[in-house]
């Protein structure tokens, strides 16, 4: 047996055992242990103290007889309780609005009073079939009835390592859904990870889809941001146009048409890739579907927002929680590892960002270098502009540019000339190709190396990367 059972935090306990043999008196030790603290004692003892335990919960107390040369080992378990010391009271506040309406968000205030210290920790709020969590320390949280009625919305504090958990209740009415309120129905999936994924939101007008204004869906640990990154994207059911509220440039970017390629909405936490997305329309739903490409990582709660013609706004309503993964990103491959001699004929292969194959945004580098870092041989890509451009270090600047595959004006330096004619671009699926063509001159005698850098349309810059040698004799 134990005594006291339970016990709280900072309370000694004994544990009573007995060791009986057919064959005489057991003799040596007893172990004791909680799996966090632990004794020995005598078998004589018939108990043991077990040292004072911080850590409160459930517990497996197992009392095993050591054993000697004539008796073999044994044990016992029982199972036993270690509560907190502290205490604390729940209360329920004020429920806004209230009464509510089906399917409408509303916010319970509660107030979580530890007998002494702060209080840290959640709190689950429910209607008895719906409940959100929070934490404690917010001192509010929301939640959507989804079943008209007389409820008893329940606060539930959980405790913590210092005070026992505790509850409170409060009566609150939620009347039946008007047939003409606009609302948001649903995001599909609903939870998840990952670094890319297609997002279907589907918002409803009572009066037909048409008499949508617009709809909105929110990525945020709240629908303020919460001071961290955020992903917010914006459709226009009137003018018919994607937009996305950059966090980096504190504006909404856009419009751009559904389907039509585009790399222009973007933030810090993702980009939509506007030629995997969609809108489509059906009496009373609007369904959209965004295909978005995390560029970092966050724990998100899901939002959607719509408002209609009539100037109805339903506020943002969680629907879904995304914990976001950067997509991959790889900054290039030349055709070869190594090479020698004048001539340079070689192909490097400069993978797209996901969702945005073939789009002409970001530049493309290669540099040969000797090991003294001068001279060298850079040559550069811009995509949006298809041009060709060189680095030379004898003047300080970058000279060109030259469309590829032509000869307009001559890209040469006293490390190399780019043949600019020889030199192409191609798109083969979702990898850039460029066909370099140059020649070294006698001032790059020796080992060099080959080095690779890009920035694709994510805006990522991948820096100098070593991907190979080259040796001119």
């Amino acid at each position: 047996s134990i005594t006291p059972s339970p016990a709280l935090v900072g309370q000694q306990v004994t544990v009573t055992y007995s060791v009986t043999s057919a064959y005489g008196t057991p003799t040596n030790g007893v172990w004791v242990s909680d799996g966090t603290v632990a004794n020995v004692c005598s078998v004589a003892a018939g108990q043991c103290a077990l040292p004072i335990n911080t850590l409160p919960g459930r517990k497996t107390v197992t009392a095993e007889y050591l054993g000697n040369q004539r008796f073999q080992k044994s044990f016992a378990r029982v199972e036993h309780r270690v509560d907190p010391v502290g205490a604390s009271t729940t209360v329920v506040g004020a429920i806004t609005p209230s009464p509510s309406v089906v399917g409408q968000q509303y916010t319970v205030a509660f107030t979580v009073t530890p007998d002494s210290g702060l209080p840290t920790g959640e709190v689950t709020v429910s209607d008895g079939v719906s409940a959100n969590t929070c934490p404690a320390r917010e001192g509010s949280c929301r939640l959507i009835s989804m079943t008209a009625g007389a409820k008893t919305i329940t606060a539930v504090y959980r405790g913590n390592t210092s005070h026992t958990g505790s509850s409170g209740t409060k009566a609150h009415t939620v009347n039946a859904a008007a047939q003409v309120v606009t609302r948001v129905v649903g995001v599909a999936p609903a939870s998840g990870e990952g670094p890319r994924q297609l997002f279907k939101g589907v918002y409803r007008s009572p009066t037909g889809y048409q008499r949508l204004q617009w709809v909105q869906m929110l990525f945020a640990q709240d629908p303020t941001g919460g001071g961290e990154p955020y992903c917010l994207l914006h459709y226009d059911v009137q003018g018919q146009g994607f937009w996305l509220y950059s966090d980096t440039m504190g504006f909404f970017m856009g419009p751009v048409t559904p389907g039509a390629a585009s790399a222009d909405l973007q933030g810090s936490l993702c980009a939509l890739s506007t030629s995997g997305s969609s809108v489509s329309g059906a009496g009373t739903d609007l369904e959209v579907n965004l295909d978005l490409v995390f560029k970092g990582i966050l724990k998100a709660r899901v939002y959607l927002r719509a408002m209609d013609l009539g100037g109805h706004d339903t506020g943002w309503v969680q629907l879904g929680a995304w914990e976001s993964h950067p997509a991959p990103w790889k900054g290039g491959e030349p055709g070869i590892r190594w090479g020698a001699g004048y001539e340079v004929d070689l192909t490097v292969e400069y993978p797209d960002a996901p969702g945005f194959e073939g789009l002409a945004k970001g530049w493309v580098q290669f540099l040969v270098t000797t090991p003294m870092t001068a001279p060298f041989c850079y040559l550069h890509y811009d995509r949006a502009g298809n041009g060709l451009w060189m680095y030379s270090s004898d003047v300080g600047y970058f000279l060109g540019p030259v469309q590829p595959g032509t000869a307009t004006m001559p890209l040469e330096s006293s490390a190399c000339s780019i043949d600019t004619a020889g030199t192409r671009v191609r798109q083969e699926g979702g990898v850039l190709l460029l066909d370099v063509r140059a020649r070294l001159k006698g001032t790059m005698r020796g080992p060099s190396s080959m080095r690779l850098r890009s920035m694709d349309a994510l805006g990522r810059d991948t820096d100098w990367q070593l991907v190979g040698q080259w040796h001119l004799p």
